[in-house]
């Protein structure tokens, strides 16, 4: 076997340069993407892309660019194993991909998604892993042959099925698994030696059909094994050893197709094209067998592997064929390829054309580049000219001869002047010959060569000549374009290149010319910066450069076709142009060109229409009349998508996209995701580089956007909406496929420009309209509620503070019990026996009415705490309302007639026995009555009525307290029953409590089934009503009695016949006076009493009516509580030591509040000193002799400094000197100092007070009278004017005295010298 291989080798190559290639095939390679050389499967989809299975993964190919599909490690939906044995296509939408390992998987192209149809496991346990499997079109069956064994499974059942064929059938060593194909009708054939078996799966039944040729391997074998094909017309092919068996089902006959090769293999790939022509592959040649049964082959590769070479066949949309190979990549034949002829030089352009192309035997000078030449062509024949052995020579083609004959040979002579060189030619299709040579000009000669007529051109390098019409245009090389009108035998027209002109000649180096074939009036002009159309008429030039679409401006060559389109090489590839239209198409290499950069003049047209153009390494030759363009529409697809400038797809975290770009219609991207670049490909294979792109995006392009052979469009900063991207794809004649490829972009706006979000917008603008017009009607209502929500802030903050507030007045309200307590206990203890019955009845009774009032208070917070706890439970005692109220009532008038109150008491309740809780109904007759008295102010009244409400059920008694006091606030009635509040006191009110007496009236009135509820108003008083069920006491019912008030407050403050405070107070002027100003008062009167023995003493019981005494009085000394109404002692101390007249006045501070702050407080706002109750009554008057001790000093030190005239300019101590009331005084008397006539009256009218006001303050500060201190004021001022230099007499007048001797003597009173003397002794 062996040696045959080598034999056949052999003949091979040394046949092969014989051989022709009727195609040129081009590689796709690794360095064009293929992931692997080795081609397995080749697919194209519906969409257009072609798929391409390798040893290295899936890819997808779209003419520019491969997608590579690989095993991902965790992946789920990846490629099971990157090498691929085959690929099969099911549908549109599902590929059959056999693994290396053994395992089949399928693909969907649309989702780009793989699925697992078998995994190894399951193939090893059904005996299939080495079978050949094919689907059902249907796909809902799998077809496996292995061996003599067919099995099928079914997809919806998931079952196998076994099919056991006769064990007399073989198969061939090389494939034992063994060819299979399903049919029309499912029916499936299966090759085996020498017969084709059918099977019929419904019946389960098989029928051979014998054929000798049938599975028989060559003596060169293969690893193909035996393929077929069902072809359209329902026939079946069968590759055999150097032919195909063709099989009809319905006759059941065979019939062989010879293949014309002596290679002994069977046929290798079978593959049938949609429009039913078969490809087919045999030894290393890939043949076309067309429905008629016509054999071609169609390509031979460059290797020989016989084996195992190839692998694939497609034939795509646009007529591609497509070779998988083994080593070799990818060939690609295109079928409908430009039929052009290459070859490389052996010598010279002109000698490759009329030796091969038209069998001439040419001169030497032919084979060369020595010398410069012309080749044209007139009507069938060549004809050239050139300039040779010292003559310029016309010659002309002999196709008898077979070569060329000169016509024409001219001697050189002197050259025209200026004119260094040229050579032109022209050849018209009537035989007419125009040459240009530097010698004698512009020559017309006739086919024979004989000189018709010679024109003198002084044109410098001619490269080309075209006449038209009476003018002959030149072009040179150098200068650019001339007319040479023929009747004037002068040139009449030079045309050259205008910078600032864009209708003049592109170029002065002009290197071809050529008249239109459709129009007369026009010439077109190759240059070298680009190809000009001349209108002879305007003489206007419209030109096409790099800009308008040529691939290169230099136009080297300019032929015309027999279709009227003109023809130019370039130095990339050859063009043309439609001179009717001006559409150009452009052809390179990849069109089969040989080369892509031509030579200048190296362009011919043959005598059969053909055309010939010479490169930089051969000639290539063509027929433009068999350039079929039929256009197509061409498929456009999106193969990218990348957003900021990174690629972007389905199956990424994150990504806008559920589906490849291609499958997706509408894309929808964040606000942020717009910047954004889409590519995209037309899907023609045939020459993918020279189609041309267009895209727009509707909304941001006004109309298309060419791209030329760009294939990305770019869009930044893109605003929120929605846009179609549409892109469509032109070929290389530029017709332009009707298939736009469309995109719905969507950019969706940030949440605040979303439609909601406007919705929402306008809600709140249609609100704030609508709130704005209630505003406006509202506008009252609205202050009137924010008044109220500050003001409810403001209850809830100081909410905060009651509970300390309650605690500091509850001190308060022990401490002066205790005071009353202590202090007349202590004076007991000091008097001994020595005390009055009257005195000891008195402090006894003092001393009992605060023990009951601290047990009162003690009750109250017990009460309180039981009332938290829920405890607190009622308890029913029985007697009579009338009298239990009565009584109460009654304890209170010895305070009410103190104060100057009338209290009375009405009741309308029937006298019968009632079942009541006593302590519950004292504690709430006794807290109203004790609030009416406090805010009641003297001459008021108090009414308490107790009634019946009439039609009530149950019965129902009703207790009123009306006062004539100063009322509640509208804002506090809402919370008088709160716990601890207390509001803010107003005018006339009785002070503070602690705040909890109106909470128990209403918590115990709800827990007796009750009501409480309150009337008053600011100015007139309060109404507080109490409504209880009544009870009727029945006989039977075991209640104790109730008991009367625990409450002795009709224990009369002073005994009858005890001593008042005013009978013990002294009854000298010379006495201090002392104002005890307290709100308590039992405290008030036992200061007072305590005080009576030793000093004058008056009484307030508020802090405004002890100010009001003080301006009246003018007292040495104050004694002020804290808490009071009206105003507090805070205030009162400021009022004393800001108001000059009072400032003097010494004041003690005594109250409960015992906290450094409030001690502070009271010292900064000028108290002389604080005592803290319960207080000493020794300490107390200790205090007091001690401040007015102090004052005595004070005066006893003014009198020494008044009469010392050495202390005149500080004449009194630093707290009485700068007393600014005393001040003012020492200022009206320096005003009147010398009016002799001033009166103490009319000083104290200057001062706005009394003159026995001014008297006391003056008497208090200086211990002087207001004469007295008139009198020791001017002496100190005479005393200074006698210092001055002032005479006696003088002195005296200034100083208001009248007479010289009463100021003499009043000056030695008080001075102790003569007013003389003081002079003299001054003068010394």
């Amino acid at each position: 076997m062996k040696p045959f291989l080598w034999l056949f080798g052999l003949l091979l190559l040394v046949t092969r340069p014989l051989l022709a290639q009727p195609y040129t095939a081009r590689t796709l390679s690794i360095q064009h993407g293929l992931p692997e050389y080795y081609v397995s499967g080749l697919l194209q989809d519906q969409a257009g892309f072609v798929w391409v299975a390798t040893r290295d993964g899936l890819a997808r190919y779209d003419g520019r660019q491969f997608k590579v599909f690989r095993h991902l490690a965790f992946g789920k939906r990846s490629l099971a194993n990157n090498t691929i044995l085959s690929l099969q296509s099911v549908s549109d939408t599902s590929m059959l991909i056999h693994l290396e390992n053994g395992g089949y998987q399928l693909f969907n192209p649309v989702t780009e998604q793989f699925s697992t149809l078998f995994t190894t496991q399951q193939l090893e346990k059904s005996r299939l892993l080495q079978a050949n499997i094919t689907l059902t079109p249907d796909q809902q069956q799998v077809w496996g042959r292995q061996n003599n064994q067919l099995v099928k499974f079914d997809r919806q059942t998931r079952r196998f099925q076994s099919f056991w064929l006769s064990n007399r059938l073989t198969t061939t060593q090389a494939n034992p698994v063994g060819g299979l194909l399903i049919g029309t009708h499912n029916r499936l054939y299966a090759p085996f030696l020498g017969q084709l078996l059918e099977f019929d799966p419904r019946t389960g039944t098989a029928l051979p059909w014998p054929n000798p040729l049938v599975d028989v391997p060559g003596r060169i074998e293969t690893y193909y094994g035996t393929p077929l094909l069902q072809r359209q017309n329902g026939e079946i092919l069968i590759s055999a050893v150097g032919s195909l068996l063709v099989f009809n089902p319905k006759t059941h006959r065979f019939r062989t197709l010879p293949i014309p090769s002596s290679i002994p293999v069977q046929a290798g790939i079978l593959y049938e094209a949609n429009d039913g022509t078969v490809y087919f592959t045999h030894a290393m040649t890939v043949y076309r067998l067309t429905t008629n049964d016509q054999l071609t082959p169609l390509w031979t590769a460059p290797r020989i592997d016989y084996q195992n070479y190839f692998h694939a066949l497609l034939l795509d949309r646009s007529g591609v064929l497509w070779i998988g190979t083994n080593g070799d990549g990818i060939q690609q034949i295109d079928l409908r390829a430009f039929p052009i002829k290459t070859y490389v030089y052996q010598t010279t352009f002109a000698r490759e054309v009329l030796v091969r192309e038209l069998n001439f035997t040419v001169p030497e000078w032919v084979k060369n580049n020595a010398n410069n030449y012309r080749l044209r062509l007139g009507g069938s024949a060549p004809f050239a000219t050139i300039r040779l052995d010292g003559s310029y020579i016309l010659l002309r083609g002999d196709h008898n001869r077979r070569t060329l004959q000169p016509l024409l040979k001219i001697p050189d002579a002197r050259p025209i002047p200026g004119i260094k060189g040229g050579n032109g030619l022209r050849v018209l299709p009537d035989g007419t010959v125009w040459m240009y040579n530097p010698l004698q000009g512009l020559l017309k000669a006739d086919s024979t060569g004989r000189i018709m007529d010679t024109f003198a051109c002084p044109v410098n390098w001619v490269m080309a000549i075209q006449p038209l019409g009476q003018w002959v245009w030149l072009a040179s090389e150098e200068s650019g374009l001339y007319a040479f009108d023929l009747q004037s035998r002068r040139i009449v027209r030079h045309l050259h290149y205008q910078p600032s002109d864009s209708t003049s000649l592109p170029s002065n180096r002009v290197q071809c010319l050529i008249a239109d074939p459709t129009n007369p009036t026009r010439l077109w002009v190759g240059t070298q910066d680009g190809l000009g159309c001349l209108d002879t008429r305007t003489l206007r030039f419209r030109n096409w450069t790099q800009s308008q679409g040529l691939p290169s401006a230099t136009i080297q060559t300019l032929l015309a076709d027999r279709r009227g389109n003109l023809w130019f090489s370039t130095f990339k590839g050859i063009s043309r142009i439609d001179p009717r239209t001006g559409q150009i198409r452009h052809f390179s290499t990849s069109d089969g060109l040989l080369d892509i950069e031509f030579r200048q003049n190296h362009a011919m047209q043959l005598p059969d229409g053909r055309l010939a153009f010479g490169g930089g390494t051969g000639v290539t030759v063509f027929d433009p009349l068999a350039l079929t363009e039929k256009p197509e529409p061409i498929a456009t697809v999106l193969t990218g998508l990348r957003i900021a400038n990174q690629p972007v797809e389905a199956d990424q975290d994150g990504s806008p996209l559920t589906r490849p770009i291609n499958a997706t219609t509408t894309l929808r991207l964040r606000p942020n995701q717009n910047f954004l670049s889409l590519e995209f490909a037309g899907l023609q294979y045939n020459n993918p580089t020279s189609l041309r792109y267009r895209y727009q995006l509707t909304g941001v392009d006004a109309d298309w956007v060419y791209a030329g052979n760009h294939t990305l469009a770019n869009y930044t900063q893109l605003y929120p909406g929605t846009y179609e991207f549409r892109v469509n794809a032109a070929d290389a004649s530029g017709h332009w496929s009707p298939r736009v490829k469309t995109l719905q972009l969507i950019i969706e706006p940030p949440w605040w420009k979303t439609w909601w979000a406007y919705l929402v917008y306008g809600l709140l603008l249609a609100g704030l309209v609508r709130a704005y017009i209630q505003y406006r009607i509202h506008q009252n209502q609205l202050q009137q509620e924010i008044r109220l929500k500050e003001q409810e802030a403001q209850l809830l903050k100081e909410n905060a503070n009651w509970q300390t507030s309650f605690f500091t007045n509850i001190t308060h309200e022990f401490r002066t019990p205790l005071t009353l307590i202590i202090s007349p206990l202590e004076r007991l203890m000091e008097t001994r026996g020595a005390s009055t019955s009257a005195q000891l009845y008195q402090q006894h009774g003092i001393m009992h009415r605060n023990a009951l009032r601290l047990l009162r208070l003690i009750n109250q917070l017990l009460d309180i705490a039981k009332l938290e706890a829920g405890h607190l439970a009622v308890f029913q005692s029985r007697g009579n309302l009338i009298s239990f109220f009565a009584d109460l009532v009654d304890s209170f008038r010895p305070r009410a007639e103190r104060k100057g109150v009338e209290i009375s008491f009405q009741a309308t309740v029937p006298p019968s026995e009632l079942a009541f809780d006593a302590q519950k109904l004292e504690t709430i007759g006794y807290n109203l009555l004790s609030n009416a008295l406090k805010v009641t102010p003297p001459g008021g009244s108090i009414r308490v009525v107790l009634q019946t409400v009439a039609a009530s059920a149950p019965p129902l008694v009703q207790l009123q307290v009306i006062d004539s006091g100063v009322g509640i606030a509208p804002e506090h009635l809402n919370r008088i029953f709160d716990r601890f509040f207390q509001g803010h006191q107003s005018t006339g009110s009785g002070g503070s409590g602690t705040g909890i007496g109106l909470y128990l009236v209403a918590e115990f009135t709800r827990l007796l089934g009750g009501t409480v509820q309150v009337e008053s108003q600011v100015g007139q008083g309060s109404t507080f009503t109490v409504t209880l069920p009544m009870q009727e006491f029945t006989e039977g019912q075991t209640l104790p009695d109730a008991q009367p008030a625990a409450f002795p407050v009709s224990i009369p403050f002073i005994h009858p016949g005890a001593e008042s405070p005013a009978e013990r107070s002294p009854r000298s002027a010379q006495v201090p006076l002392v104002l005890v100003v307290e709100d308590h008062d039992e405290l008030r009167a036992f200061i007072a009493q305590e005080l009576a023995g030793h000093y004058r003493v008056l009484t307030a019981s508020n802090g405004q009516e002890g100010w009001l005494q003080c301006l009246a009085e003018l007292p040495e000394l104050v004694i002020s509580d804290v808490m009071m109404p009206e105003i507090d002692g805070f205030t009162l101390v400021e009022r004393i030591k800001t108001t000059p007249l009072t400032a003097h006045i010494a004041v003690i501070l005594l109250t409960a509040k015992s906290v450094t702050n409030d001690r502070i407080k009271g010292l900064s706002a000028g108290a002389n000193d604080y005592l803290t109750k319960p207080f000493n009554s020794q300490e107390l008057l200790l205090r007091i002799s001690n401040l007015l001790q102090h004052q005595q000093q004070l005066r006893n030190h003014w009198q020494q400094r008044v009469n010392q005239l050495n202390a005149i300019p500080a004449p009194a101590p630093e707290p009485v000197a700068n007393d600014p009331f005393l001040l003012k005084f020492y200022e009206l008397l320096d005003q009147y100092l010398a009016d002799s006539g001033v009166s103490v009256e009319h000083l104290a009218s200057e001062l706005a007070v009394s003159t026995r006001t001014l008297q006391r303050k003056l008497s208090t500060l200086t211990g002087s009278n207001a004469n007295e201190l008139m009198r020791s004021h001017r002496l100190r001022k005479a005393a200074k004017l006698l210092r001055d230099g002032c005479s006696v007499s003088e002195a005296a007048e200034r100083s208001g005295f009248e007479g010289l001797s009463y100021f003499s003597k009043s000056f030695k009173a008080q001075f102790a010298v003569s007013p003389s003397a003081y002079l003299q002794s001054q003068k010394n």
